[in-house]
């Protein structure tokens, strides 16, 4: 006996040895017996459970081109050393419009100093901007929001420098600005919190049209110092840069820019190669303005000490290897 809750039939099926017993073919037991288990002649086989071959082509697991969660990046990551950006800004700063901008650039041979070679998350890049294309119909640009959904997940742009063809691929962490905003505000955001934990670079956005107009001007800048002390109280990654970026740039013209940079780093400074001012539309300011030089900057990752060798000493021979050399 067996403490087991299954049945022996669950598991077996069975025969009787009697060829004349109706039991084999459906009917009932020939001795009478209600459960064929009581009948000695009844003989048990075990079932056959494997399952039955797939019929039709085997499924397969390709990449779908989507933005990725940091759990998938080994793929887009282990080839090359990468440079992990997490933008920050609050809502309609810019960031995904910014991230779409160097993609497009890059993508579209716009950066004569960068060779686009292949991109992980195409579709990713692609729905982020369809606002801003040619089959959206809109009149003008835009990007839309990053959903709360969609905060924390990343873009990859793989491309080479045409001096050297050297890789420098980027992956971009694209946050929610209403996530940013709850982080300056003091709450505990996840999604922010892990970006900064694997970002090298950290890049403030602020608000380009909010700087542009002098009724909105002072709270564009109030909101880049309360993001730059919070960052202040966070623990980056070693080697982590902070850079600040003003966006619309074609908005800006006129205005000088160098007091309001000054104003908003007052509290934490950052020298003016880490200040980027950008375009990604305009007129009598070139879409993709500034670009070049913000991509040098975030392709730049902080040196890793070279592996010293010991230099090997050839050894001397040994003394009978000498003789034999000297004989001829």
């Amino acid at each position: 006996m067996t403490d087991i809750d299954i049945e022996p039939g669950d598991l077996h099926g069975g025969v009787c040895s009697r060829v004349d017993c109706p039991l084999n073919d459906g009917g009932a037991c020939a001795a009478g017996h209600e459960d064929p288990m009581d009948c000695d002649d009844y003989e048990l086989t075990e079932l056959d459970e494997t399952e039955a071959e797939q019929v039709g082509p085997k499924p397969w697991s390709l990449p779908d081109g989507e933005a990725l969660a940091a759990g998938d990046l080994e793929a887009a990551t282990a080839e090359y050393p990468v440079s992990t950006v997490a933008p920050l800004g609050i809502v309609g700063a810019g960031k995904t419009t910014l991230i779409c901008l160097m993609f497009d650039q890059v993508r579209t041979r716009r950066e004569p100093g960068w060779k686009f070679t292949r991109s992980r998350t195409t579709l990713g890049f692609a729905r982020r901007n369809h606002d801003a294309s040619f089959n959206s119909g809109r009149t003008i640009p835009t990007t839309g929001r990053t959903a709360f959904a969609a905060s924390g997940l990343c873009l990859h742009l793989g491309m080479r420098r045409s001096a050297d063809d050297s890789p420098a691929p980027i992956v971009f962490i694209d946050l929610s600005g209403e996530h940013v905003q709850q982080f300056v505000s003091g709450s505990t955001v996840v999604q922010v919190n892990n970006a900064l934990r694997r970002a090298q670079h950290v890049p403030v956005v602020i608000d380009g049209a909010q700087i542009a107009n002098p009724r909105t001007r002072q709270k564009a800048i109030m909101q880049g110092i309360s993001l730059l002390a919070r960052l202040k109280l966070q623990t980056l990654r070693d080697g982590a840069n902070v850079s600040i970026i003003m966006t619309k740039a074609d908005l800006l013209e006129g205005i000088d820019l160098g007091p309001i940079f000054d104003r908003i780093t007052s509290e934490y400074p950052i020298p003016p190669e880490r200040r980027f001012v950008t375009a990604d539309r305009g007129e009598s300011v070139q879409r993709g303005h500034g670009v070049h030089n913000l991509l040098t900057h975030l392709t730049t990752l902080a040196g890793r000490p070279q592996p010293v060798w010991p230099t090997p000493v050839t050894p001397a021979p040994s003394p009978l290897l000498a003789r034999f050399w000297a004989a001829r």
